[in-house]
């Protein structure tokens, strides 16, 4: 008979996901599918490149740099679901946001895309970014149908990868067996040039 799934042991490098919907704020525009924020630092991407704001994606992540001026603008996927989640579909869900000078918490809390489908689907998850450049992935319940996959890492979009979760279930930063990494947490850290390395 098929094992239930293990959970891992939570790193000592990363914090578990904790909804931030009462002391943070409600992320305005985020039912358009790209929204900004300013950051209270400047974000040291992998160590050779910083940024004073992001550009948060309605059911993904996070990127970083100018598509109209930079060939490979950075970008991290906390939970990008590999499936075509452009117009007209519609989204549910809230993101929220929690900055001081020390980070900056994302928090994408129920977010679903209601495509008409009866695919089990809802998430909860959040990206940290910290001013020396370090990121923290965290995720609370969720689920998705095992016909998807899901990414966690971060790349550019010349689709150079810098770094990708490990750890059961990800593989090589894609879980492709539908199961979600509730209640784990990832932490990155740059090792220059734009690349990072995962804290085990």
């Amino acid at each position: 008979p098929p094992t239930e799934p293990v959970e891992l042991p939570k790193s000592s490098h990363c914090s578990s996901f904790e909804s931030i919907s009462t002391i943070g704020s409600l992320v305005e525009g985020a039912n358009s599918r790209v929204t900004s924020i300013n950051l209270p630092f400047s974000f040291n991407w992998g160590g050779s490149k910083n940024f004073s704001y992001v550009e948060i994606h309605r059911f993904s992540g996070i990127f970083m740099g100018d598509d109209e001026t930079e060939a490979c603008y950075q970008g991290i996927a906390a939970n990008m679901l590999l499936i075509d989640f452009g117009p007209p579909r519609a989204y549910k869900g809230t993101i929220y946001s929690l900055e001081n000078e020390n980070s900056v918490t994302i928090s994408w809390e129920g977010v679903q895309a209601d495509d008409g489908s009866n695919d089990p689907y809802f998430m909860n998850f959040q990206a940290v970014l910290y001013p020396n450049g370090n990121f923290e992935l965290r995720w609370g319940e969720g689920a998705f149908a095992s016909t998807y996959q899901i990414l966690s890492g971060a790349s550019d979009t010349c689709r150079n990868i810098r770094t990708g979760a490990t750890g059961y279930p990800f593989q090589f930063g894609v879980i492709t067996n539908g199961i979600y990494p509730t209640n784990q947490c990832r932490m990155f850290v740059p090792d220059g040039d734009g690349f990072y390395t995962e804290q085990n």
